[in-house]
């Protein structure tokens, strides 16, 4: 599940990516400190989907176990905790867009 959440948002990545890396490109530092700050952005972007990879190359039942453990809380809480960061993003947006005014 989380392998194939990666991929959508890799194809489909929305706007968020795209915030991001015009604010990378905006900064005022060399270009291998902006190349090293969207590696890191992508690295944490696509967590959910590289740790799992990375835990079933290490241990493939305890990441197995985990998996359905942490896709059964999403699934209880997804809603919710989609909603909330939904509405934090929208907000920093609203405000970075007030302030820039």
């Amino acid at each position: 599940m989380a392998f194939v959440a990666g991929v959508v948002l890799n194809i489909f990545p929305g706007t968020f990516p795209f915030v991001a890396l015009v604010d990378i490109a905006k900064l005022d530092s060399s270009n291998a400190a902006q190349v090293a700050a969207v590696v890191i952005f992508y690295v944490i972007m696509f967590a959910f989907a590289e740790l799992p990879i990375v835990g079933y190359l290490v241990a493939p039942a305890r990441a197995i176990a985990a998996v359905n453990t942490f896709n059964d809380w999403l699934s209880h809480n997804g809603r919710r905790i989609a909603a909330i960061a939904l509405a934090v993003v929208g907000t920093y947006l609203i405000v970075r867009g007030l302030v820039t005014l």
